[in-house]
């Protein structure tokens, strides 16, 4: 209920889920080729949650540093560069909801990001 709050105070006049996955779809899905859409972001005001990928990786942002993410787990720490411009993986919409303040009531980290 949270995140549909959340929602409807970024996108004001979308409602329920067929909205949001409309709005979604068209930030992950590039138009004509079906391929996955990315989007440019400044890397140092990317909230806590967010996907960016770096040398070709996905790389999660969490406070300040950049966990690598592996399908066995995130691998590798690194710091969180400032005043870079990087490739988002995670859709714009999203952001924003992570920005707004989405606080998940379960932990949603793999246990290797601690």
């Amino acid at each position: 209920m949270r995140f549909a709050e959340i929602w409807r105070t970024l996108h004001p006049g979308q409602v329920g889920a067929d909205a949001s996955d409309a709005q979604l779809h068209a930030e992950r899905v590039a138009p004509g080729t079906r391929g996955q859409l990315h989007h440019r972001a400044r890397l140092d005001v990317l909230p806590d949650g967010a996907f960016v990928l770096e040398d070709g990786e996905p790389w999660l942002v969490v406070g300040p540093e950049l966990l690598r993410w592996t399908p066995a787990g995130y691998s590798e720490r690194r710091a969180r560069p400032t005043g870079s411009r990087v490739v988002l993986i995670t859709p714009p919409s999203l952001v924003a909801v992570l920005a707004a303040g989405w606080q998940p009531l379960v932990p949603l980290l793999h246990p290797s990001a601690r």
